[in-house]
């Protein structure tokens, strides 16, 4: 039975830039579109074959931390790099393998060398620890969960709901069977929880399909809320939470979330990748 734990792989892709580049608003679409021509289906778009209906659309085995390029303009022989944290180590060879394809195919891709890809492991200890009854979480990208309208700040119900269900999923699929938590007992208590302050701001980004041609909203919220109550098994699924994101389009960077001391000052929600 797989044990009170979690395990990653945090990957850097190395770039330097041909020609100028400017990334759009959300840095994160050009990259989508690009890997979703070079990565194979299985991967990019998994589905599984059998089992419940809300299980069928597999949750992508990686997650992409390129935030930090958001709006940005490079000169040409700009160095940079973006982040992927993958939940299946097979996963990150194919990425490799298709950002090692980058350099020709459109303006974005031909404007783009890769130079290097580095990799290691992360492993996450689940089980309950001693914690502050008080803690402050920042929302570094627009966080959108279902379950909540969107109005006021997110309640800890609600995001740690979320939060179990995506371990759940992505440990069942690529962990080798769900992390062994008290499902029902945590929904329980995280409803205890209390909000005590925050403030967030509505963010509204589009992409646009490259295949289809359709629009969709990328929207949520960013800033920070505090929350009150018995921490201690929540903790460490809010310091998992920084690596697999919650909420939705977490593949693309959206729902990255990060516990930060109670009371610091707002900062500068863009970082480098792993940050």
């Amino acid at each position: 039975m797989p044990g009170v734990s979690f395990s990653l792989w945090t990957c850097r892709a190395s770039f330097v830039t041909r020609a100028p580049l400017r990334f759009p608003a959300h840095a994160g679409n050009a990259f989508r579109g690009a890997l979703g021509f070079r990565l194979d289906e299985e991967v990019f778009r998994p589905r599984a074959e059998a089992g419940p209906s809300g299980l069928r659309d597999r949750p992508r085995p990686f997650v992409l931390r390129a935030s930090h390029l958001d709006g940005m303009e490079l000169p040409a022989a700009t160095p940079f790099e973006v982040g992927f944290n993958v939940f299946a180590e097979p996963a990150a060879d194919i990425l490799r393998h298709a950002l090692s394809q980058f350099g020709r195919g459109s303006r974005f891709l031909t404007a783009l060398d890769f130079t290097g890809w580095a990799v290691e492991a992360v492993h996450l200890d689940l089980s309950p620890r001693p914690a502050p009854e008080r803690v402050r979480l920042r929302f570094r990208t627009p966080l959108e969960l279902k379950g909540w309208a969107g109005a006021g700040l997110p309640p800890f119900a609600v995001l740690a709901a979320r939060l179990r269900d995506r371990l759940s999923a992505l440990g069942a699929f690529y962990g080798g069977g769900a992390p062994a938590l008290d499902y029902v007992g945590l929904a329980e208590r995280a409803a205890e929880v209390r909000v005590e302050a925050g403030e967030v701001e509505a963010r509204q980004v589009e992409r646009r399909s490259t295949r289809t041609g359709q629009r969709h909203s990328l929207g949520g919220v960013t800033g920070w809320a505090e929350y009150r109550g018995e921490m201690d098994e929540f903790v460490p699924l809010l310091e998992a939470g920084f690596w697999t994101g919650v909420g939705r389009h977490t593949v693309w960077g959206q729902g990255w979330i990060e516990m930060v001391e109670p009371g610091a000052p707002s900062m500068e929600i863009s970082a480098a990748p792993g940050t």
